[in-house]
C-alpha cells in the first residue's frame, strides 16, 4: 500500500505555496484592478510632480507694525 507521508518530508509546508499563489492569481485576475500578464513588463507612467507651486510673499513697503523706516 502506498504511504506518501509528505508531512515528514516537508516540515515547513512549502507544498502549499503553489496552491496559494494560484488562488491569489485567480482572485486578482477577476477583480476590478486585474490586468494582463503584459502589465508586469510595461513601464510605469511618470509620477506626478510632488513639488508644490512656487510661492513668494513679499512686501514692497514694510507693514506699519514693523516700526522700520522706509528705505528708498
Amino acid at each position: 500500500m502506498p504511504s506518501p507521508d509528505i508531512a515528514s518530508h516537508d516540515r515547513y509546508a512549502l507544498r502549499s505555496v503553489p496552491a496559494l499563489l494560484l488562488a491569489v492569481a485567480f482572485a486578482y485576475s477577476f477583480s476590478n484592478g486585474g490586468g494582463s500578464a503584459i502589465d508586469a513588463f510595461t513601464p510605469a507612467p511618470p509620477a506626478p510632480s510632488s513639488n508644490p507651486d512656487l510661492r513668494i510673499d513679499a512686501w514692497l513697503t514694510p507693514p506699519s507694525y514693523t516700526g522700520r523706516a522706509r528705505s528708498s
